[in-house]
């Protein structure tokens, strides 16, 4: 086998390789209700709002929330299914988001809860949640063994 050839099929192994660990996840939003506040022009209103969801895997999850109008945070938290704080209440930025990013739950249920303030007649928020899975250590424990073999076997064919 030429060299060309080689090279090809190493590369076409590798593209295939790519699509073999992705996989498709459903994050269940459960009982989330919509809570809209309507309030007077010039007059403000507080709101908490819990989001759950479960997780089926251990996945790394990013939330993202951000603001539109005349509104601000005031807190935000993370529960796990036995109502212990993941968090303690992460404070908000000055700027009105929030980014938590790179998170490692486990599989289970979790609930998020966003307080904040409408500070005049017009306000609102967006909280994005999205989810990867964790990588295995088994699958970077191959490719390092793998790497290791092509590794020896250069080395091996360069003394020969």
């Amino acid at each position: 086998m030429t060299l060309l050839k080689k090279m090809m099929l190493a590369v076409s192994l590798l593209v295939a390789s790519s699509f073999a660990s992705a996989a498709v996840y459903d994050l269940d939003l459960i009982n989330n209700t919509v809570d809209t506040k309507v309030v007077g022009i010039g007059t403000t209103g507080s709101f908490g709002d819990f989001f759950n969801f479960t997780l089926a895997d251990d996945l790394v999850v990013n939330q993202v929330m951000d603001t539109l109008g005349s509104f601000s945070f005031l807190g935000y938290d993370l529960y796990d299914s036995a109502g212990i704080s993941l968090f303690g209440s992460a404070a908000i930025g000055l700027d009105g988001k929030l980014r938590i990013e790179n998170l490692f739950l486990a599989a289970g249920n979790y609930t998020s809860y966003v307080t904040g303030v409408l500070d005049s007649s017009f306000g609102s928020y967006a909280f994005t949640t999205s989810v990867s899975p964790v990588p295995e250590a088994s699958t970077l424990a191959m490719l390092l063994g793998g790497l290791g073999l092509v590794g020896f076997m250069a080395r091996r064919r360069k003394v020969a």
